[in-house]
């Protein structure tokens, strides 16, 4: 991620057009809302436009306005963005029709700065032909790659830090802190969904803690299996029947076992909190212990049943 930034700082004091590529959820925004930010263009509007799942004609609208209604027609990205930034996402999804306008649009000059963000790089949107060659002539000089959060650790607690300074600042309240064991607890976890999963994660677990310090048990953290190799346990109700709470019980036990007795861990991956956990846990324990004194009781009748037979 350092590179990327070194590269962010000297694309900032520059106006060429931008392609931004990485991961969903990485902070490809994040980054272009950064770089223009720390441009000259920063005191400008920045604006975004997702070019997927949108007709043709709605896009083009979208891009350059509504022209055949003249003065009252609505107005593009383009205009919109003044001179400051327009971020275009998902440009894959733009007909070839319309990728040539913007193409002309660009060559002709226009005042924004142009950003593009992708899932997928500059060459590959060109090799496969989902990106038109005057096009890319036009976006595609500036490349900037946003690597997955797996691959910047150190960046995750960075992230994580400014979330809970912004969530503070939104409320008028001193940030909350992350303790030791909750920033390792966001290390182990792979963040398939990216900073896009991390701000919510924080995020949300900043709404659920009570005190200053944000413990393992306010985070949610859905795990994922990697591989289908991992051991997996299903839960077996009786011929009989069970009741709600029996199942819930009986998937905590499980979950415990996955997890080799570690209670947060279990926690998070039920999406519960540990108190209500550690409840199922108590309710669970005098159920196998009413079970067992049971299983004794009949134990001991069996016996004197024995003892009885013997004795006539």
């Amino acid at each position: 991620m350092a590179e990327a930034l070194r590269s962010a700082i000297r694309l900032a004091e520059q106006d060429a057009p931008v392609i931004i590529h990485g991961p969903a959820g990485s902070g490809k925004g994040l980054l272009a809302r950064g770089i223009h930010y720390a441009s000259r263009r920063g005191q400008e509007p920045f604006v975004e436009l997702d070019c997927a799942n949108l007709p043709e004609d709605v896009l083009a609208v979208e891009l350059f306005g509504d022209v055949a209604r003249g003065p009252d027609g609505a107005t593009g990205i383009l205009t919109l963005a003044g001179r400051g930034t327009a971020l275009l996402r998902q440009i894959q999804h733009l007909s070839t029709t319309l990728q040539m306008r913007l193409a002309r649009a660009l060559a002709a000059g226009v005042d924004a700065r142009v950003f593009v963000a992708t899932k997928i790089s500059a060459r590959e949107l060109l090799s496969s032909g989902a990106m038109i060659p005057e096009l890319g002539e036009q976006i595609g000089n500036a490349r900037l790659r946003v690597p997955a959060l797996t691959e910047r650790e150190r960046d995750l607690v960075v992230i994580a830090n400014e979330v809970l300074l912004d969530y503070g600042l939104s409320r008028r309240e001193p940030p909350k802190e992350l303790a030791p064991e909750t920033v390792d607890a966001l290390l182990s976890h792979s963040w398939p969904g990216n900073v896009r999963e991390l701000l919510h994660v924080v995020t949300s677990a900043a709404e659920r803690s009570a005190g200053a310090v944000i413990s393992p048990e306010d985070l949610i953290i859905r795990v994922r299996r990697e591989s289908r190799s991992e051991p997996t346990h299903s839960i077996e109700i009786p011929a009989e029947g069970a009741s709600l709470e029996w199942i819930a019980e009986e998937a905590v036990r499980l979950t415990l076992e996955l997890t080799g007795g570690n209670k947060s861990a279990a926690a998070r991956t039920l999406e519960i909190s540990r108190p209500t956990l550690l409840k199922k846990l108590r309710n669970l324990e005098a159920r196998q212990q009413a079970q067992e004194e049971a299983e004794q009781e009949n134990s001991l009748d069996r016996a004197f049943l024995t003892d009885s037979l013997i004795l006539r």
